[in-house]
């Protein structure tokens, strides 16, 4: 019989949080930017999406976009839902898994 540790990760979730808060607060027009990217792209397909594809949206119209951990928070704030998980295909991201989302409320 094996025994399961219960690990307390509330420190780390709050780390987290205040980090993406930051990031997110320091590069506030780059993540406007983006979420309305996102809901552009959404709305082209109707088929959810992931932070790749509006990176590489964003890139496409702003070359000299620095991606960095404000990205995380794109998809924060309630407008979205999760839909599944998928690869990330960015470079250095090493096919972590990432949310696939879809606008709440729209028929996908």
């Amino acid at each position: 019989m094996s025994t399961q540790l219960a690990i307390d990760f509330s420190r780390e979730i709050r780390a987290k949080d205040r980090g993406m808060a930051t990031s997110a607060a320091a590069h506030h027009t780059d993540l406007r930017i983006a979420r309305q990217i996102a809901r552009e792209v959404y709305l082209r397909g109707c088929i959810p999406i992931c932070a790749d594809d509006v990176r590489a949206e964003m890139l496409r119209r702003f070359p000299d976009t620095k991606w960095g951990n404000w990205a995380g928070s794109i998809f924060t704030g309630g407008a979205w839902e999760c839909k599944g998980w998928t690869r990330s295909k960015a470079k250095g991201a090493h096919m972590n898994p990432i949310r696939l989302w879809a606008l709440k409320g729209r028929n996908q």
